[in-house]
Order: C-alpha cells, then sequence, then structure tokens
C-alpha cells in the first residue's frame, strides 16, 4: 500500500472501521425510525422483550424508559452488522482489478492507430496537441466509423488510466486485514448489553444465563437430544425477531440459542466492554472494542 496515508487509517479501512460511527448512528437511528413509522408502529416498541422482565406488567414510564434502552442497542446493533461485521476481502478485488487492467492494456494498444487519428483530426479540424474527445455523446456523435474508432480509443485509455489507479488501494498487508474466522461483532456487542440491561432491571432476581440439558438418545444413529432454556435466551430471540431475523434464519434453533449461550459466557471476561459504544465513539475506540472483544473467545 502506497505511504500516502497514515497506518492507522489504513487498518480502519482494512477492517471496514466506519470512520464517522456517531454519524452512521445517527443515519441509522432516521432509517430505522422511519421504517417503524411505515409499518404503523412507534418507534422502539420492544414490548414483548420487556415482558420477559417481570411477572407483573410494568408502569408506563418504565415500558417508554426501557424501549429507549433497547433502541439504542438496537441502532448500536444495527452499524456495527453493516460496517465491522461486513468482512471484504481485498486480495480478490486486487486481482480482479489487475487482471481488468492487463486486458485493458491490451484493447488499448488493439484500438491505437495513429494514422488514423492524424486523418480524423484533419476532417475534423481538431487541432494538434488538442486531446481526442472521449465522451459517449462524443462517440454517439462522430461521423464516420474512423472517428468513432479513434473515440473509442480514447475513452478505453482513459478508462484504463483509471483502473490502473485502483489496484493500490485493495493491496493491504496481511496483519491489517482479518483472518480465520471473524468476530460477529455485532452479536458480541447486543449479547453484552442486553445481559446488562436484563440482570439490572428484571424483577426476578435473575442473572444473565442460558441452560442447557442434554437427554442421551439410546438410538445412536439419532444423536442425542438438547434444549436450550432460560429468560435470557427468550429475551435475546424477542430482540433479534424484532432487530434483525436474518440472524435466527442463518442458523437452526439450537445453534442460535448455543450462539447467544457461548457468548453469555465469554461475556463474563469483560463485563464492561459493551459501553466503549455507548459514549463518543472514534475510529479508535472501535479498534479497542474489536480487540477486547476477540480477547474474550
Amino acid at each position: 500500500m502506497a505511504d500516502t496515508h497514515e497506518t492507522y487509517l489504513e487498518k480502519h479501512l482494512a477492517r471496514n472501521v466506519p470512520i464517522d460511527f456517531m454519524g452512521c448512528l445517527e443515519r441509522e437511528r432516521i432509517a430505522v425510525s422511519g421504517d417503524l413509522n411505515r409499518r404503523g408502529r412507534r418507534s422502539g416498541t420492544f414490548n414483548n422483550m420487556i415482558a420477559v422482565l417481570s411477572e407483573q406488567p410494568l408502569d408506563d414510564a418504565d415500558v417508554d424508559r426501557l424501549n429507549d434502552m433497547i433502541t439504542e442497542v438496537q441502532l448500536r446493533y444495527l452499524v456495527l452488522a453493516k460496517t465491522l461485521d461486513q468482512t471484504i476481502p481485498p486480495t480478490p478485488i486486487k486481482h480482479a482489478i489487475r487482471s481488468l487492467s492487463r486486458r485493458l492494456g491490451v484493447a488499448v494498444e488493439a484500438l491505437a492507430d495513429s494514422d488514423r487519428d492524424m486523418i480524423v483530426r484533419q476532417l475534423t479540424g481538431l487541432p494538434d496537441g488538442a486531446p481526442m474527445p472521449s465522451t459517449r455523446a462524443a462517440f454517439d456523435d462522430a461521423q464516420s466509423i474512423a472517428e468513432r474508432a479513434a473515440i473509442a480509443h480514447e475513452m478505453v485509455a482513459k478508462f484504463a488510466e483509471d483502473i490502473a489507479g485502483l489496484e493500490e488501494f485493495f493491496d493491504y498487508k496481511s496483519n491489517l486485514t482479518p483472518r480465520g474466522n471473524q468476530a460477529k461483532f455485532a452479536m458480541i456487542y447486543a449479547v453484552g448489553a442486553l445481559a446488562d440491561l436484563f440482570e439490572n432491571e428484571n424483577t426476578l432476581d435473575r442473572k444473565a444465563s442460558v441452560n442447557i440439558g442434554i437427554r442421551l438418545n439410546e438410538n445412536a444413529d439419532q444423536g442425542d437430544w438438547t434444549r436450550y432454556t432460560g429468560l435470557f435466551l427468550r429475551f435475546m430471540i424477542e430482540f433479534f425477531r424484532q432487530v434483525d431475523d436474518s440472524e435466527m434464519a442463518t442458523l437452526d434453533t439450537n445453534s442460535f440459542a448455543d450462539r447467544v449461550r457461548t457468548l453469555t459466557a465469554q461475556r463474563r471476561k469483560d463485563r464492561e466492554l459493551f459501553k466503549l459504544l455507548h459514549g463518543e465513539v472514534q475510529t479508535d475506540t472501535l479498534l479497542e472494542f474489536m480487540k477486547r472483544a476477540e480477547e474474550t473467545k
């Protein structure tokens, strides 16, 4: 990578870290609010989640307060899902651009014809030294196939020059890009933030945990029976149904529950992790969040 940017900025780009997290957050707030309003629902309605927190109905003030708190988690979850969790491998892009650049170079050479260009200049009155037109409009208005060929050569040459300058921006050092299975940072954040909310707000004195029960199957060819239970699991399921049901759709019920159980257990290593995203978030804050999230594995 050319040394035209500071190293930390290159790392942000390589890891798909948003430079303006707070701006992304506010744009997501507008998008979510508009989406909910079009459906005729009040922004931040998580009543099914809130119902898990108490055996008795909560008063309206508490419901509104909890809706606002969960909405803030929702917004940060969505921003993380659309940025950090979008893995963009740069190497295949670099190779594709390099291949295209080479083919364009061949095309530019094949289309070049100085004698033709000289004749076109004479017939169109284009002075020597003036650039040959290189727009589609000029191509469409050309009065001869020779003129079109000359303009086509100029268009392809200009495109080849633009493409040649792109490859370096995808030539990242291997230590700047994710390797192996990248963490799902949005889900790590959501589990941490909602576990804290669950423990502080439920009236049942429950801890954020997911229980697992296994019953041995006498038929060896069918495998053992596994069941996941717990109020916090219900709490999380309601959140993802409302916010991102595609996350649940990518996993079967048990796999999703086991993912929540694993992240809930890992949360104990860094209970304050989610709070990094609840203040003024800078790009260095996000890199610190990612580093600490990876360390909880």
